[in-house]
């Protein structure tokens, strides 16, 4: 504001420094910096003349206090000798390192390996294995592969090797299918077919020829996903949409494969019965703007 003697005074809000303790509580902090302010802004029943010095200042204060706390547990400011470092402190989880042309990582403990490998030669029906790229964790992605621990009541699904790498190309994914073997000979040289279920991606059409032993499947949800976008494209309605896919379900969940021809043919009779019915509608209503 300016006085009036035309000079120009501004008004600064004193600086109040946060509460070491506080300070020493938001570093130790791991979810985001805008989820740990608001939490802490939010559970505060503090007065409004402590709030200053209890309560982070803002979303800024909490990311450089993290970021400050992490430095100081990093071995160096070199990411790959870290990494390095890392793996050979770490012998039994990462067991594999790629640095060029891209940076590969492949991690699993080795006993584990051992015991998945004596439970893929049970040539269990109930087996399934399933490999697919999750998510991109900040620059990476992470590529699971999973298989049925049939040794617990529950079958629960397990993670026998993990890889982080930085782009999904074939190359990447052969490095892992190529590990797979190596760590179980079962689907290179057993005696069982054993079904590994992937999405359409192109390049998981690799492991095939690292895995002879493996039948390939597709994944469901990823399969009836691309029905909806081609029916969608192509113009159907939800109505018809949601019928296909009933259908395509249902076919799915058949039991045998004579069920499931069984089932494909009865769907085929209803599919031509329904055009033969809309081509005979069709015909007598075209012939009747010609006549």
């Amino acid at each position: 504001m300016t006085n009036s003697s035309n000079r120009v005074v501004i008004h600064i809000d004193p600086h109040v420094r946060t509460c070491p303790s506080v300070l020493r509580k938001l570093e130790e902090k791991e979810a985001q910096p805008s989820v740990v302010y608001k939490k802490e802004i939010s559970k505060s029943v503090l007065s409004i003349d402590n709030q200053c010095v209890m309560l982070p200042r803002n979303c800024k204060q909490v990311k450089n206090l993290q970021s400050r706390s992490r430095q100081k547990l990093r071995l160096t400011h070199d990411a790959l000798y870290n990494l390095h470092e890392l793996a050979y402190n770490m012998r039994n989880f990462i067991l594999k390192i790629i640095t060029f042309p891209d940076l590969i990582v492949i991690c699993g403990f080795q006993e584990l390996m051992k015991e998945v490998n004596k439970l893929l030669q049970l040539g269990s029906t109930e087996q399934l294995l399933s490999y697919d790229t999750t998510f991109k964790l900040g620059d990476f992605y992470v590529s699971t592969f999973l298989f049925r621990n049939l040794l617990f009541k529950s079958s629960p699904v397990m993670p026998a090797l993990i890889m982080l790498h930085e782009r999904k190309l074939s190359s990447t994914h052969s490095e892992m299918a190529r590990f797979v073997a190596s760590e179980l000979p079962c689907l290179a040289n057993g005696k069982n077919k054993i079904p590994l279920v992937t999405d359409d991606e192109k390049g998981f059409e690799i492991f095939d020829n690292f895995l002879p032993k493996i039948h390939h499947l597709l994944c469901w949800n990823h399969l009836l996903k691309n029905v909806k976008r081609w029916l969608k494209s192509h113009g159907a309605s939800t109505a018809e949409i949601q019928s296909y896919i009933d259908n395509l379900r249902t076919l799915f969940h058949q039991e045998t494969e004579e069920k499931y021809n069984y089932h494909l043919k009865e769907l085929r009779k209803k599919v031509m019965k329904f055009l033969t019915i809309f081509c005979k509608k069709f015909i007598i209503f075209f012939a009747g703007i010609i006549y």
